[in-house]
């Protein structure tokens, strides 16, 4: 867990120096969220760390069947390929 302990404390060090603004487009702007790209077995413990942390996560998911699941959880996660 030594490398995702190492992410997590990059992660932490960008929220705590990101600005808040945000930029106009076609989506919805989002500030300060940290964005996970799939909720496998790693991508799990990470979700885990950032929550424990109280940083906000969106998830993007290929797997339908678990989008669906974290969706219905309460879990924000978009369905799709992130490539």
């Amino acid at each position: 867990f030594a490398g995702l302990q190492l992410v997590f404390s990059k992660l932490t060090m960008f929220q705590s120096s990101n600005d808040t603004e945000s930029k106009q487009g076609d989506s919805v702007a989002v500030a300060n969220h940290v964005v996970l790209v799939g909720f496998g077995r790693v991508g799990a413990v990470i979700f885990k760390m950032l929550i424990a942390e109280n940083i906000p996560v969106i998830v993007i998911e290929e797997n339908k069947e678990i989008a669906d699941r974290l969706n219905a959880s309460g879990i924000s996660c978009v369905y799709g390929d992130a490539q």
